[in-house]
């Protein structure tokens, strides 16, 4: 018994001093301490052992054993072997703003931080519960143990979700740890920013460069006949010299607003420059197109300022371009041409044609 007294010992020896050549300055002089604690009393078996009793006589075992406990009282206290880390590692993972969760292999939530329970909780339990049935994203990533980012939405809040898998050195996954991270705020703000981006300033409508993004998308999905309608503002110069650029702006502003109110099912709209204005329409016949564009027409010329106690009102032209294949600088150009067509008509009208 003595003999495997030893050996056990020897073996927690070993692992305790493997363990304070690995760790952090402080916490191996806590480790070394113990160790030389554990050492004395099995040194002194091991002597006993060879030596005989003689050895007992010689050194005391009470002396051998006060100064173990000495040793070892020294490594709990004065580097508070007991205290800092457990209690630091505790704070650190309750007082995170961020959300902590800690799962077995199986996906079993063993803990969560106070964070986590706040954002999803209120209990373990419920968490669990919620994982399950609103992100089944993540409750299969903890169940199969990999790791993965994504983000999701909760009650108008915008989480961030990074899981880790927790493994030994082979390599065996022991479980996962998930970071939890409310980034609303954040993606408020990108998301401004790409409205900002991708946005006319004064009409709020696609600017030029996302309009053609977004044609040129649909147009490679597109199995049926398109439109694109060209227009711009009549004498629109003339409205800018007399009364000015605000009311130039107001204008602009109006007749956007009258145009959007008239977009149908998937239509949408872009600032092509100035008082020129692009739509890309979807039409189920061009004469169900060309009277739609005309109500448009029709109903910009009803539109009217009243500015400093006159009416101000304006007249748009037209050119509409239809087509199943061309490509949005054909359409474009072609929609472009029929514009120009409308203005030496007499403005205020619409012309059209048709590519294939």
């Amino acid at each position: 018994m003595i003999s495997f007294s030893i050996l056990f010992t020897t073996i927690a020896l070993c692992l305790l001093g493997i363990y304070a050549l690995k760790t952090t300055t402080v916490s191996r002089k806590q480790s070394l301490t113990i160790f030389a604690g554990m050492l004395v009393p099995t040194s002194y078996s091991f002597l006993k052992i060879v030596m005989g009793e003689s050895f007992a006589y010689l050194v005391p075992i009470s002396g051998i054993f006060a100064l173990s406990a000495l040793l070892m009282l020294l490594g709990i206290y004065r580097y508070d072997l007991f205290k800092i880390a457990p209690l630091a590692r505790e704070q650190v993972f309750h007082s995170l703003g961020d959300g902590i969760v800690i799962a077995s292999a199986q996906g079993k939530l063993l803990e969560a931080n106070k964070a986590a329970l706040f954002m999803i909780g209120p209990t373990l339990s419920d968490l669990g519960t919620r994982i399950a049935a609103e992100v089944p994203q993540w409750q299969e990533l903890l169940i199969s143990g990999r790791e993965g980012a994504f983000s999701f939405y909760r009650f108008e809040t915008y989480y961030d979700c990074s899981v880790y898998a927790i493994k030994t050195k082979n390599g065996a996954i022991l479980g996962t740890i998930s970071l939890l991270k409310d980034n609303t705020e954040q993606k408020r703000k990108n998301d401004l920013l790409q409205i900002r981006a991708e946005h006319d300033g004064l009409t709020g409508i696609y600017n030029r460069q996302t309009f053609i993004e977004k044609v040129e998308k649909r147009l490679l999905k597109s199995m049926q006949e398109t439109s694109f309608v060209f227009f711009d503002i009549d004498h629109f110069k003339v409205i800018n010299d007399k009364y000015g650029h605000m009311v130039g702006d107001q204008m602009l502003q109006a007749v956007v607003a009258c145009a959007t109110k008239n977009l149908v099912g998937t239509d949408f709209m872009g600032r092509m420059g100035g008082e020129e204005f692009a739509i890309f329409h979807v039409s189920s016949s061009k004469e169900e197109t060309i009277a739609w564009a005309d109500t448009l027409r029709h109903q910009v010329e009803e539109t009217v300022l009243t500015i400093e106690g006159d009416p101000v009102s304006c007249t748009i032209s037209v050119g509409l371009s239809f087509s199943r294949t061309a490509s949005f600088d054909e359409m474009y150009r072609c929609a472009d041409r029929e514009l120009y067509k409308a203005k030496d008509a007499g403005r205020n009208c619409i012309c059209h044609t048709t590519l294939d």
